[in-house]
Formats: C-alpha cells, sequence, structure tokens
C-alpha cells in the first residue's frame, strides 16, 4: 500500500476505531480489572483518554509527504490503551507499524488494533497475534514513551485543600504503583493545614476490589506489599522522619488480596540529606518536605534532577519565572465533582 493511499485507508477507518472502542469498552474495562486491578473510576479514565486522543487525532490535518520509516510502537504494562493513538498517528502519515507489548501488559489494545489489521493490507502487524514479527522488531521505537515519577511542590499562596487532593490522587491511585505516581511533596510556607487534609484522606480513602464501585484504589501484589513494609521500616529508622500515619496491611477475612493502608510521613532537614540519598518511595506512599526558604526548595529539586515537566506545582509560578519552561502548574480551588469516589468528600479542617 502506497503512503498516500494508507494515510486516506487510515483516516477512513478512524471513525470504525473510535466506534469498536466504544462497543468495547465493558469488556475492555474487565480486562483492565483482571490484569492491573483497575478500580471502576480509573477504568473509565483510562478508556475516556483513549477516546479523547483519538477524537483529537481525528480533527488533525495531516499534509503530504506521507511515508517515512516503519515504526515498533510498545503498549507499555502501566500505561494501558496508550498505544491506539500512538499508532493511529503514524498510520495517518502514511507509516507502516508494527505493535508490541511488555510482559505485563494489558492485550485489549492490541486485540482492537488487531481487527483492524486486515483493512490496512498489511501495514499494521500486531505480535502475537497472527503477525509475522521477526524483521519488525528490528523498527525503529516511535512510542510509547515511558511514564516517569513526577515530584510535587506546594507553593505558600498554594490552595491546601486542592493539594491535598491532588496529593491523594496521584500518591494512591493503583495502590501507589501508577508508573505517574508522586512520592514526595515539597511545601512551602505552613504545612499544618495541608496535613489535617492529608491525615484525614489517608485514613478515609477506601481501598478495596477492583468489582467495588466506590473504591479508590485496589489491591496490591505480595512482591509490592513486601518492599513496601521493608521501605517503610528503612523511612521509620531516619531521625528526622517523623510517621503521620502508618502504612500496614488492612485486615480483610479470609486469604484474598492484600490491602494495604497508605502511609503518610513528613520529613525535616532537608539540607543535611540530598534526596538521591534516601530511601526508595514504594507502593502507597508519600512524604512531604519543609522548604521554609526558597534556597532551600531550589537546592532540593537540584539535588534531585528531574526535569520540569516531571514536577507539578499547586500554586502560582515563582515571581520572574515562566511557565513556558515545561512545568504544570495547578491553580484555584478544589472542584468537588472532580474528586473520585472512594476519597472523603472535601469539608473543613
Amino acid at each position: 500500500m502506497r503512503p498516500e493511499r494508507l494515510a486516506a485507508a487510515a483516516r477512513a477507518w478512524q471513525g470504525p476505531l473510535l466506534e469498536q472502542l466504544a462497543l468495547r469498552s465493558d469488556a475492555i474495562g474487565e480486562a483492565l480489572a483482571g490484569s492491573h486491578g483497575l478500580v471502576a473510576w480509573d477504568r473509565q479514565r483510562v478508556i475516556g483518554r483513549a477516546q479523547r486522543e483519538l477524537w483529537a487525532l481525528r480533527e488533525e490535518r495531516f499534509r503530504p509527504p506521507y511515508g517515512g520509516e516503519p515504526a515498533r510502537v510498545i503498549e507499555r504494562a502501566g500505561q494501558p490503551l496508550e498505544c491506539l493513538a500512538a499508532v493511529w498517528r503514524r498510520l495517518r502519515q502514511g507509516r507502516r507499524v508494527h505493535v508490541g507489548a511488555e510482559a505485563a501488559a494489558c492485550t485489549a489494545g492490541l486485540e482492537l488494533l488487531a481487527s483492524f489489521a486486515p483493512r490496512l493490507e498489511g501495514a499494521l502487524t500486531v505480535e502475537g497475534l497472527g503477525a509475522n514479527d521477526v524483521a519488525a522488531r528490528a523498527w525503529p521505537e516511535a512510542g510509547v514513551a515511558p511514564a516517569l515519577e513526577r515530584v510535587a511542590v506546594v507553593a505558600a499562596d498554594g490552595d491546601r485543600e486542592l493539594a491535598a487532593y491532588v496529593l491523594a490522587r496521584a500518591s494512591l491511585r493503583r495502590g501507589g504503583c501508577d508508573p505517574r505516581r508522586i512520592g514526595r511533596a515539597l511545601v512551602c510556607g505552613s504545612m499544618t493545614r495541608l496535613e489535617r487534609h492529608l491525615q484525614r484522606l489517608w485514613v478515609g480513602a477506601r481501598i478495596g476490589s477492583a468489582e467495588d464501585p466506590e473504591a479508590f484504589s485496589g489491591p496490591s501484589s505480595p512482591s509490592v506489599a513486601a518492599a513496601f513494609f521493608a521501605a517503610l521500616d528503612r523511612w521509620a529508622a531516619l531521625p528526622e522522619v517523623e510517621v503521620l500515619c502508618e502504612g500496614g496491611r488492612l485486615h480483610r477475612g479470609g486469604e484474598g488480596p492484600i490491602f494495604l493502608a497508605p502511609a503518610l510521613l513528613r520529613r525535616s532537614g532537608l539540607s543535611t540529606r540530598p534526596l538521591a540519598a534516601e530511601p526508595p518511595i514504594v507502593g502507597p506512599m508519600l512524604v512531604l518536605y519543609a522548604c521554609p526558604e526558597e534556597q532551600i526548595l531550589n537546592n532540593a529539586l537540584e539535588g534531585l534532577g528531574w526535569a520540569p515537566s516531571r514536577q507539578l506545582w499547586v500554586g502560582a509560578p515563582p515571581l520572574g519565572e515562566r511557565a513556558a519552561e515545561g512545568r504544570r502548574y495547578l491553580r484555584g480551588a478544589l472542584r468537588v465533582e472532580r474528586v473520585p469516589p472512594g476519597l472523603p468528600d472535601p469539608r473543613p479542617v
């Protein structure tokens, strides 16, 4: 198939692809619950994101020249359905695409793409589903980019209630195993009100099975639980660390799945031990750092060495700084309608 014809065919089949994604949403949700233990709101968010990305791609114009080198797209284990938009973008460019997957990835997205492969006359192949993929494995990788852990910065003027819910969602989602999780929060100004909000959320978050429609987060694997307890012991042994909420195993009847109570820690004396020399942060765990001075904050970020795109700021940018540096800023107050199920309702603390 010539590149021009492939680009036209991909554009023509994008509507049916979106239709099939909607029709299979229940089955895909069940697959995500089985393979990743995602609770209901998380499954809906994953499927909704894939739909929005494909709709945005449908409105985008791709102009000649079409074609280019073939591409290999990988479905990541912790990033389900993100291969869909990455694959279809390259097909719209007139490029051949081979789709592979990491070992523990959900295959629902690959199965959906495989159903459209015959209509594209061999321009799209899917690994493990009848494709001759030996040569395609050598094609240059073009996505999906692996997601990376982030750090949060709560500015002095940042809304503490908004910050608490943002941190709860980013730290506790998927039992702390979301690849974009936040395990560290650098706090400027007073920490008292933020800590009260966080303690209420950490104690009140509903941890349950993937079938529980009101659960905020699901079960944890035995390997994650073991690493979580080992990391907690190392953190608690540090003299500058105070445990605000003790993590542990939630006791349920029988020998069923493992459910972890999240841990909340506060670390002082940030200038005495660099972030790179700390114990690991594993599972549903958040560490708060007091940054009473701007220089301490800047030194901490510099010592961490993470790109601005991995920094989430709650509050206004520092004076004289441009938001175009790649950091994401959240300003304003909490929107109640965006609070996921399983977290306590907002109230004064």
